[in-house]
């Protein structure tokens, strides 16, 4: 059993602390990655100690400077941290350590600022949408900006995380939907839930047109069941999928990512009119907290739409006033001259009668 172990290692427990990630709803990515940020952080300490770290080892101070050391965004950092309190759990639960020594309730995170989620507007997305086919009349393969077509629709209309549409197979499809023109698609989230995901004509059309020549790619042999493939015609990953996003955006001159459409899918839902509730459970969120970060972008867009609107704001734009009259211009001496004597002449000639008499002139 795992409480007799006999050794002081605590790399000696990951295989017990993986099978027992396994056995809980969690994602095998998630799992996977609570397993590699246990093992840096054990690297971490052999390295400070010259020597391999032992269970003796995992006390609260040497825990907490490897926390306040760790690299990357204090999202990256508050994950790793939670994967190392979760292993001293277990390690206390299976008696691997006493529960005295288990310093998990006192290891800090870095607090995580939750900030707007960005997104592009309706019109950039479309923008986006149409990139891989305008690359194409510069020379790509006709069926790989089919497949990135379609790919790019399921990630901004079906709102999928880029494992979702990795794992995407072609038994999960149903095309036979009451509404013409329709596709739903199941896709296996977050802690092994499976759910399905319908999608618009747009994205119908686009896959439509991606399996009519999904058996173009080379070189021959079997396809794999999955939706998307790569060229090795093996299941398209998400490294692939990554890079092709970006490139297509800078194609047409934006910066995105997979998780980027997604951001912009809930949000444009919210924009139209969708229930908070509604997008929850077209994004697979398990608790509506996590849907309301984009509430707030929503409220933005609707104050901005009000103020457009307002009354105040709607009122006739007043004619601009008349401009002013334009200065004479400057004259010369000898026009300046000339100017005066023809107005002392004009002065004389007012003087004089009709009849050709002179007016006295007053006193």
């Amino acid at each position: 059993m795992d409480a007799t172990l006999t050794q002081s290692s605590p790399l000696d427990a990951l295989p017990a602390f993986e099978r027992d990630l396994r056995r809980k709803p969690a994602g095998a990515l998630t799992a996977e990655g609570y397993l590699r940020d246990v093992r840096q952080c054990l690297l971490s300490l052999s390295v400070d100690l010259d020597r391999p770290a032992e269970l003796r080892d995992l006390t609260l101070d040497r825990l907490q400077d490897w926390a306040d050391t760790l690299p990357g965004g204090p999202a990256k950092r508050q994950r790793s941290v939670y994967a190392m309190k979760r292993f001293l759990r277990f390690l206390a639960k299976r008696k691997y350590i006493s529960p005295a020594d288990d310093v998990s309730d006192y290891l800090e995170a870095p607090a995580v600022v939750q900030r707007p989620p960005k997104f592009f507007s309706i019109e950039e997305c479309e923008r986006l949408m149409k990139a891989p086919l305008q690359e194409t009349r510069e020379g790509r393969y006709w069926e790989f900006a089919l497949r990135d077509t379609a790919i790019l629709w399921f990630l901004w209309e079906g709102g999928l995380r880029v494992s979702e549409l990795c794992g995407l197979d072609l038994d999960r499809i149903r095309l036979d939907l009451p509404h013409p023109g329709d596709v739903s698609v199941e896709v296996l989230g977050k802690g092994g839930k499976w759910r399905w995901v319908q999608c618009k004509k747009d994205t119908r059309a686009a896959l439509d047109a991606y399996l009519a020549v999904r058996g173009q790619f080379l070189p021959a042999g079997p396809l794999p069941k999955a939706v998307f493939v790569s060229q090795q015609r093996t299941r398209l990953c998400r490294y692939s999928v990554g890079v092709l996003v970006k490139r297509h955006a800078a194609q047409v001159g934006l910066v995105a990512w997979p998780h980027l459409l997604r951001h912009c899918c809930a949000t444009h839902m919210l924009w139209k009119g969708a229930e908070l509730s509604a997008v929850q459970k077209h994004l697979g969120h398990s608790k509506i907290t996590t849907t309301q970060i984009y509430a707030h972008v929503d409220l933005v867009h609707q104050h901005d739409k009000a103020t457009m609107f307002h009354p105040a704001n709607c009122r006739p734009v007043p004619p601009p006033p008349p401009a002013a009259p334009a200065p004479p211009p400057k004259l010369g001496i000898a026009q300046a001259a000339k100017a005066l004597v023809g107005a002392v002449g004009r002065f004389l000639v007012g003087l004089v009668e009709p009849a050709g008499t002179l007016v006295p002139s007053p006193g």
